[in-house]
């Protein structure tokens, strides 16, 4: 058991620091599931849909997601979003309002509209 808890830690160091070293990567791709236009995945990836008219509103959206992981840690970000979702369709919610109502999108949508520069950030693949 305390071995377990040994490595929950470390892994869970280990991705805090990443988020707070390694410069946030960008994927650019021509399909992504629903209706959506990004999505930060895993802690310093985000990935973009190309046909998205307007990428620095979405990259904005999804760095904050970045930067919640900085702050809660990217295992916190994970445990609090499987609970929540969780939660709320053992409920019988559907997953639109929880999203529409999920605290961490609800900052998220905030930042779009701010009128902050981009951070720095690796391309990994063209827009195009």
């Amino acid at each position: 058991m305390m071995n377990a808890l040994f490595v929950f830690v470390g892994i869970n160091l280990f991705l805090w620091g990443w988020v707070w070293v390694v410069p946030v990567m960008v994927v650019f791709v021509n399909w992504l599931p629903g209706i959506a236009r990004g999505a930060a995945p895993f802690p310093g990836i985000v990935v973009i849909k190309r046909v998205d008219e307007d990428k620095s509103q979405t990259l904005l959206h999804e760095f904050k997601h970045q930067e919640q992981m900085k702050k809660y840690s990217p295992l916190a970000v994970a445990v609090y979003l499987g609970w929540y979702y969780g939660k709320g369709l053992l409920l019988g919610k559907k997953i639109g309002e929880l999203y529409d109502a999920n605290p961490l999108e609800v900052e998220a949508y905030s930042s779009m509209y701010k009128g902050k520069k981009l951070p720095k950030y690796i391309k990994v693949n063209s827009e195009k």
